[in-house]
């Protein structure tokens, strides 16, 4: 399912992935026109399980579109 939420409702759960993020590869996802991450819903949050670069480029956007896997 498709979904237009709040980037602050998303849960980057592994940070140790988040510090391993590469500059060069978000600076590409800049201008993404498709859902920026896949997350399950627990509830009230989003945890996010695939597209940390693309979520960390959009990070000035207050919404972003997501996909839910239930």
């Amino acid at each position: 399912m498709k979904k237009n939420v709040s980037l602050d409702s998303i849960i980057k759960s592994n940070m140790n992935h988040v510090r391993k993020l590469n500059s060069k590869y978000i600076d590409q996802y800049k201008d993404y026109k498709l859902p920026v991450a896949v997350c399950t819903y627990s509830g009230n949050d989003f945890n996010l399980i695939d597209g940390y670069h693309r979520l960390t480029a959009a990070n000035k956007n207050t919404c972003a579109d997501i996909i839910i896997l239930y």
